[in-house]
């Protein structure tokens, strides 16, 4: 007896993956994600083990191994979650002190500049500028002053839901200052450079092109999955239109999953376990 999911693998990780994201927002205690990883791993070493003499016996477990590797990836998925929400900080504490963090995305405008910067002590924030300075891009160590500001949303009606929209990317603060008071530290040449280069280099040759400015925001968040230059109305748009996902999950992101996954099921095939795929 086959697992009904043998030919399609994906759908047996990808789908309790979202799963566990989803469970995140409706349960945020440690003990789910702990329980249902250990219940997993539990499973998947009892089917392992049962009829491991008997090959008739093995025969009639391996659809169930479908029912461990759910449980894996539901709590895999909840652990991802748990691990990039946002961490909440005390500003009293941090207001009015030098921090240091790296830049991990930037966008340049005429007088002004914008950066994601991940802090080890302030987490992920928006960090706008007045000006600009060439010399801060991403892999950047740089270190400013804080004066951090929790996000908020204007209070208008029908307004877009720009606290909500950071949120998803992992930002409740954000700070704008004058470029001259940030200082860049140092440059990390590491694959986070590297990589950021790259993109930086595909992103402008996107620019380059005659496409609308609208067209342009589209292919970059698209390609690259670089979201920053659709505008918060397009965004909305998308999101109504039940496609916002088409904007969050690039053709590279979908490249490292699909690496991630033959990474997992490979040993499978190693073993001779094939069937299980």
């Amino acid at each position: 007896m086959y697992s009904p999911l043998a030919r399609t693998p994906i759908v047996r990780i990808a789908l309790p993956f979202g799963l566990g994201i989803m469970a995140w927002h409706c349960t945020t205690s440690v003990a789910f994600g702990l329980i249902t990883l250990s219940v997993g791993v539990a499973s998947a070493v009892a089917f392992s083990f049962i009829g491991r003499h008997n090959p008739m016996v093995r025969y009639r477990v391996v659809p169930w191994h479908s029912l461990a590797i759910a449980l894996i990836s539901i709590a895999a998925g909840w652990f991802a979650a748990y691990v990039a929400a946002p961490k909440c900080i005390n500003l009293e504490d941090v207001n009015g002190k030098v921090v240091t963090g790296t830049i991990r995305s930037v966008k340049y405008t005429q007088k002004s500049m914008s950066m994601h910067v991940e802090s080890s002590e302030l987490g992920s924030i928006l960090l706008s500028t007045k000006g600009h300075n060439r010399r801060l891009r991403i892999g950047t160590d740089i270190a400013f002053r804080a004066n951090l500001q929790e996000t908020a949303n204007l209070g208008n009606p029908f307004e877009f839901d720009y606290k909500q929209y950071l949120y998803n990317r992992g930002i409740i603060y954000t700070q704008h200052t004058d470029v001259a008071h940030i200082v860049p530290l140092s440059r990390n040449d590491g694959i986070l450079y590297k990589v950021g280069h790259y993109r930086e280099t595909i992103e402008n040759l996107i620019k380059s092109t005659a496409l609308s400015h609208d067209a342009k925001g589209f292919m970059i968040a698209l390609i690259l999955g670089n979201n920053d230059y659709i505008t918060p109305q397009s965004h909305d748009s998308f999101s109504k239109a039940g496609a916002a996902h088409i904007l969050a999950v690039s053709g590279l992101h979908v490249g490292i999953i699909a690496m991630i996954i033959w990474g997992v099921l490979f040993p499978l095939d190693y073993y001779g376990f094939r069937r299980l795929r």
